[in-house]
């Protein structure tokens, strides 16, 4: 029988909402079916691209490329994100099932712009600069005839990238890609929990009913899959890329090295000069240099970050090991990491609404692990193991599938198949 695969991603859907998530209809069913992984650690740092390239690599971000989210530019509060698949440096699983002769299909998948991979592709990216323009920049980013088509046939359900109402224009676009052109590899990125946690935080009211949502979604997938006659043949995993802890301030590193004289704003707080930079990820932030030989400007910040955590009361928590530098890709080029106190964040002044919940904190946080659930050939059912990593997801697909599987740092879970 041919093999097919359906990969869910449930985005910021971690340990903490897993019982949850087994009560409910659908994803209680399928564990019923499958093996469930609990206690997945993501990758390093635990940032949404970072991750799903992970994902679908089995690399670390050292190795694949995708270090953050976004690109660091001193100044830009609103840069470009990494939205093109041209910046992976290791195989991804779209490409190592085309070269195969497979049929790939992704819905806002992170990273897949330009994609030459995925037949049947809605990737996620925006229209960030006044002079860009969001229906362009989509349908020069993916399957041009099949967004069209897809904007016509569902564009009233968005509302901009508000959710539940982007998750609901997404699940429409896979559900008629798998009815209509039944694809072997089909990907599917889903974020109305990531953004309800981001904006009432990890544990809300709020953040629960869009677990809930996501569970309803599920179920309309597996309908489509039956109703398409493939159901008996594809291969489910349902997975988190990362979990959110809740917080309570954000804070900008940059202000304190501006206040030490370390840069130079305008009147309008525009950068203008500048020896040293943090980039602000959200849990960790990270140290770029002007001049990277600038030894002093490095010593300085250390010193001044050293200070609060000597203090402890402060916003940072601690240094970044040189192992976590390492793993993240941002070692050699920073030359120092930090990590945010319990209950902060490190935020970028002007980028959007205050948070209450984060991510991209280290994966040494306690409670901080997500989860997949598999439903396979030879995937013994009814079965819960624990522990590995989000690295270990690609290795077990490219098994399930039948594609070549080395260059990878996860490995396939043994309690899955014993």
């Amino acid at each position: 029988m041919k093999q097919r695969l359906l990969l869910v991603s449930f985005d910021a859907v971690g340990e903490g909402d897993v019982d949850r998530l087994l009560s409910l209809p659908h994803f209680g069913a399928l564990a019923g079916a499958g093996c469930l992984v609990r206690g997945v650690q993501s990758s390093f740092i635990s940032n949404t691209y970072p991750a799903h390239t992970s994902i679908v690599t089995g690399c670390h971000p050292k190795h694949h490329g995708v270090t953050e989210n976004t690109y660091p530019v001193p100044g830009d509060n609103n840069p470009d994100w990494r939205w093109y698949e041209k910046v992976i440096r290791r195989p991804t699983l779209f490409q190592k099932a085309a070269a195969a002769g497979l049929t790939c299909a992704a819905v806002l998948w992170p990273v897949t712009a330009g994609s030459r991979s995925i037949r049947y592709n809605v990737p996620e990216i925006f229209a960030n600069r006044w002079w860009k323009n969001q229906a362009l920049v989509s349908l020069t980013g993916g399957s041009t005839l099949l967004q069209l088509r897809g904007v016509l046939k569902y564009g009233r359900e968005m509302k901009g990238v508000s959710q539940p109402q982007l998750d609901h224009f997404a699940l429409l676009m896979m559900e008629d890609i798998i009815l209509r052109k039944r694809p072997d590899v089909m990907a599917l990125h889903l974020t109305d929990a990531d953004t309800h946690k981001h904006l009432y935080g990890a544990h809300s009211t709020e953040a629960q009913h869009a677990v809930e949502r996501l569970d309803a979604r599920l179920g309309v997938l597996l309908a489509a899959l039956e109703k398409a006659g493939i159901r008996e043949e594809t291969a489910v995993v349902v997975l988190g890329d990362h979990y959110q802890k809740d917080i309570f301030f954000e804070w900008d590193p940059n202000d304190l090295l501006l206040e030490k004289g370390l840069q130079q704003r305008d009147k309008n707080g525009r950068l203008t000069c500048w020896r040293a930079w943090v980039k602000c990820a959200g849990g960790t932030a990270y140290l770029h240099l002007k001049n990277p030989a600038d030894t002093q400007a490095a010593q300085a910040v250390r010193g001044l970050f050293q200070a609060m955590i000597d203090e402890g009361t402060g916003p940072v928590a601690r240094f970044l090991t040189d192992e976590e530098m390492d793993l993240s890709g941002f070692a050699p080029e920073c030359p120092l990491g930090i990590e945010a106190a319990d209950g902060t964040a490190f935020a970028h002044e002007g980028m959007g609404f205050p948070h209450r919940g984060q991510h991209g904190y280290s994966l040494r946080q306690p409670e901080y692990t997500t989860f997949y659930l598999v439903q396979a050939p030879g995937v013994v059912p009814e079965k819960t193991v624990y522990g590995g990593s989000i690295l270990d997801i690609a290795p077990l697909c490219f098994s399930l599938l039948g594609l070549p599987e080395e260059n990878t740092d996860g490995h396939i879970h043994t309690g899955l198949f014993a």
